[in-house]
C-alpha cells in the first residue's frame, strides 16, 4: 500500500478531529455507515479495505475532504467551494458576513469552518431544547393519564 496514500488519509483524519467534525474513529464508522473494524483495518493500510471504494466514500461522508487530494495528493486537502444544505444555512451565514462586513468567499477557510460550526451549534441546542421541551409535555401528560386512570380504578371500585 501507498505510505503516502496512508499519511493523507490520517492527515485527513487528524484534521477533522481537529476541527471537531469527529472525535474518535467510531464517529468515522457511523458517518460513513460502516463496521468500526473496517475503518481500522483502512487505516493501517491494510489493501483488502483501504479501497478507491473506501476513499469515496470517506469523502462523501466528509465533504470537507477532497477524494482527489485523499486518492492523489493532487490539490488541496480541503474543498474551498460552499456547498450550504439549506436556504436559512445560506441566509445565517450571509446575516454573520454583514455583520463582519466582508465576503464570505474572501474568508480564510478557518473562519468558514467556524461560521459553519458555530451554526451547527446553535442548531445542536435549538434541537436539545425542543426534545427537552416535548419530553416535559409528554411527562406531565404521563401523569395526567395516570392520574386520570387511578380516578377510574377508584370509580369502578366504589
Amino acid at each position: 500500500m501507498e505510505k503516502e496514500l496512508i499519511q493523507r488519509l490520517d492527515e485527513a483524519i487528524a484534521f477533522l478531529k481537529g476541527q471537531r467534525v469527529i472525535k474518535t474513529t467510531k464517529n468515522i464508522a457511523e458517518k460513513m455507515d460502516m463496521n468500526i473494524n473496517t475503518i481500522y483495518q483502512a487505516i493501517r493500510g491494510n489493501e483488502k479495505y483501504l479501497t478507491h471504494s473506501f476513499l469515496k466514500k470517506f469523502t462523501h461522508a466528509f465533504s470537507l475532504i477532497s477524494f482527489e487530494w485523499l486518492s492523489s495528493g493532487e490539490g488541496s486537502m480541503v474543498i474551498k467551494e460552499n456547498n450550504f444544505s439549506s436556504k436559512n444555512d445560506i441566509t445565517t451565514i450571509n446575516d454573520k458576513v454583514e455583520e463582519h462586513n466582508t465576503n464570505f468567499n474572501s474568508l480564510p477557510i478557518e473562519e468558514k469552518l467556524n461560521l459553519l460550526y458555530t451554526k451547527l451549534e446553535k442548531i445542536e441546542k435549538e434541537n436539545t431544547e425542543k426534545i427537552d421541551t416535548v419530553s416535559g409535555a409528554l411527562a406531565s401528560l404521563l401523569l395526567s393519564v395516570d392520574e386520570i386512570s387511578d380516578k377510574m380504578k377508584k370509580m369502578d371500585g366504589e
